[in-house]
């Protein structure tokens, strides 16, 4: 880090995060880390000057941090949510902007778990609030998430075909020509051909090949091109390993749609502890929000997920995430139909109460009252208040039953 250049570049990341992730919910306060590390140094003099301005660079990152990284979640929000509505309408776009939307989604992931990673390391008191780390349109971006990986599973038959097309299509117009022209070894020749003749069996219509051989051709391809000494270095060819790149994205979406949606996407850490915790308390949070009641079945969708951070290193943990993700599931829905039932009921009372005034022993009293002139101007506007809250009320139980009935 004496290199300016390299101490720019770790200021700016240093910048906007406090922790790191190591491992799961296993973190790293990162400026202490350095300050430790620097600090140990047998001429802690030499570092002296970059040492200071990490500490300086702690305060400024917890604060402007959050507020950065606020900023990103309302763009993501606002950029998930046309390009949600844009796919939901054209479905036949999703192969097309695929790598978009898969941005879009890491991105989205990445943000969320920064927030929980953040909230579950903030000083004990308050827990985030007063930190900058509230979010109370957390569950809205939960749902974007959700909405854009249940729609590719959905179509999921029209985006591997559009991936399978164009591997046989554009793909194969470039890398023939370009592979045919070059002065490769004999064991390069065979390479290509067998990359060649891979992209031409996985475009013909209706074909169902695996494409983990024409993947790991391609690997192969690329790493004899890569050797000191080979009659034609990749790195001078970069239209050409831009291709192969590309090509290999492809045929990994092809033949992996559901572990690329995963691994762009996927929520598993928030099985653990405390991420569960903070987790289940943002779901109560938009409980209380109204703006937020249509995208809280989301919580729901994200426990389909927990299964996926289980692995062969721990198969203990099998059993208890398959016991305890659908009872967090359960937890999610049970809330939700708790709140509409308490809104149907309350929705009904107020329309019991407003026929009950319609009775002859109730109605005759305010004709009277009506018909009182001493009385008339206070009882009027008395009953104009009562009656414009009743009527506020009213429409905001049914707006919060109608965005239940629409989560």
């Amino acid at each position: 880090i004496q290199k300016p250049e390299t101490f720019d570049l770790l200021m700016k990341v240093l910048g906007d995060s406090t922790i790191v992730t190591l491992f799961r919910t296993e973190t790293l306060p990162i400026h202490a880390a350095y300050d430790t590390v620097l600090g140990a140094l047998k001429d802690p003099k030499k570092l002296a000057k970059q040492k200071t301005s990490l500490v300086d660079q702690a305060g400024p990152a917890a604060t402007a941090g959050a507020a950065f990284h606020q900023g990103r979640r309302n763009y993501l929000r606002y950029t998930l949510r046309t390009l949600l509505l844009l796919l939901t309408d054209k479905p036949g776009l999703l192969g097309p902007k695929a790598p978009v939307a898969l941005i879009g989604m890491a991105s989205a992931r990445d943000e969320i778990l920064w927030l929980f990673r953040h909230l579950a390391n903030a000083p004990t008191k308050g827990k985030g609030k007063g930190h900058g780390l509230e979010d109370d349109q957390l569950p809205e971006l939960l749902y974007l998430l959700t909405e854009l990986q249940a729609l590719f599973v959905v179509y999921k038959d029209l985006v591997k075909q559009y991936f399978r097309e164009f591997m046989g299509g554009l793909d194969m117009a470039f890398l023939r020509p370009a592979l045919t022209g070059l002065n490769l070894t004999d064991r390069g020749n065979l390479l290509a051909s067998s990359v060649l003749a891979g992209l031409d069996a996985a475009g013909k219509p209706g074909s169902a090949v695996p494409l983990a051989g024409l993947r790991m051709d391609l690997l192969r391809l690329q790493a004899l091109m890569s050797v000191q000494n080979s009659p034609v270095p990749l790195q001078n060819q970069l239209p050409l390993a831009d291709a192969l790149n590309y090509m290999d994205l492809h045929a990994w979406l092809y033949d992996n749609l559901d572990e690329a949606l995963y691994y762009f996407a996927g929520l598993s850490d928030l099985w653990f502890q405390p991420y569960k915790g903070l987790f289940l308390d943002a779901f109560h949070d938009g409980l209380l929000s109204h703006s937020q009641l249509r995208f809280l079945t989301s919580f729901a969708a994200v426990c389909d997920s927990f299964s996926r951070c289980s692995n062969d290193y721990f198969p203990e943990e099998r059993a208890e995430i398959g016991k305890d993700a659908p009872n967090v599931a359960n937890h999610v829905m049970v809330k939700c139909a708790r709140l509409a039932c308490e809104t149907i009921r309350q929705v009904g009372l107020e329309q019991a109460q407003a026929a009950a005034q319609l009775l002859p022993h109730n109605a005759v009293p305010l004709f009277v009252d009506k018909a009182t002139k001493a009385a008339k101007t206070p009882s009027k506007a008395r009953t104009a208040e009562r009656t414009k809250e009743s009527l506020a009320a009213l429409r905001q139980q049914q707006q919060i039953l109608s965005d239940l009935c629409s989560s």
